[in-house]
């Protein structure tokens, strides 16, 4: 069975409290993880494979279904659709295909690192009057190399379906896992695989009364609870602030440039109260204009 997909932060947190993840909770890390769709298919059927979950086993074996018949509608060679190739982060689209294969052959060989190609059906061919349902395109993004990541198709007269958004979910997708937060007030963190730093500026206290808080209100715990909230430092040396997924955010022992480092201690050091303010300051004056 693969290893999750998680912080060495959080594993390490539960490791050392001889604590594990039950299945039901390792299928909701990968459902909500970053791994590419057909990692994630995988990986969920491995648990499908040994769990002793009867519950657990149905609903993976729904959502299962599910997105292997959305990646094979939206691989399909039909002369009724075209493709439009989207490079990396680019906002509009580079080129069109009538074929499939040509789209991502064109992705594959011109994107740095990743390429979306949209399918949308030929207005001619659809007939607004049917009764049928009617598959009107999608969407899907790729690696340089073709392996996707995700995928997601639309139907007429029913609701879309997604790998990475389960907006139709049979109970463990987005499914609250009661944490162990292993981050304090001042921690410099990043997101795994993102590559700007931040600064988490909520205390174990203020998490306790928070998820008690929540267990408290009208509206149920789902995954996205779990989020916890940072100060991202940003090249032109502002601080914004975002919730990201606590399940893969990791400690920052070094950072490649001096300066955002020296910023982000001296930072840290006076929410953990060491340092003084000038030192704050006077490090993201520098930090701020020397970005300008």
């Amino acid at each position: 069975m693969m290893e999750l997909p998680i912080s060495k932060d959080i594993k390490e947190y539960y490791k050392e409290r001889n604590m594990e993840f039950t299945d039901s909770e390792r299928a909701t890390l990968i459902w909500n993880s970053l791994l590419p769709f057909n990692e994630k298919l995988q990986a969920l059927q491995d648990i499908l494979d040994s769990t002793a979950d009867e519950v657990l086993k149905e609903q993976i074996e729904k959502r299962l279904e599910i997105e292997r018949e959305t990646e094979r509608t939206f691989m399909i060679h039909d002369s009724d659709y075209v493709h439009s190739v989207m490079l990396d982060d680019a906002k509009n689209f580079d080129s069109v295909f009538a074929s499939i294969d040509a789209a991502i052959l064109y992705g594959k060989e011109n994107c740095e690192e990743t390429f979306k190609i949209s399918k949308a059906i030929l207005e001619d061919k659809l007939e607004s009057d049917t009764e049928e349902r009617i598959f009107l395109g999608g969407e899907a993004k790729f690696k340089k190399d073709g392996t996707m990541i995700y995928c997601a198709c639309y139907h007429s007269k029913e609701i879309e379906v997604t790998i990475s958004n389960a907006v139709d979910s049979f109970g463990f997708e987005d499914a609250y896992i009661p944490v162990l937060n292993p981050f304090e007030y001042g921690d410099i963190v990043h997101i795994m695989g993102d590559s700007r730093p931040a600064i988490v500026v909520v205390s174990q206290e203020q998490w306790k009364v928070t998820k008690e808080r929540q267990k408290q209100s009208m509206f149920p715990l789902n995954y996205d609870s779990n989020d916890l909230t940072v100060e991202f430092l940003y090249p032109d040396g502002e601080f914004s602030h975002g919730h990201p997924d606590i399940f893969i955010l990791e400690k920052v022992t070094q950072w490649e440039d001096e300066k955002e480092w020296k910023l982000l201690q001296a930072v840290s050091n006076l929410m953990k109260g060491k340092g003084w303010v000038e030192e704050v300051l006077n490090r993201y004056h520098d930090n701020k204009w020397d970005k300008r």
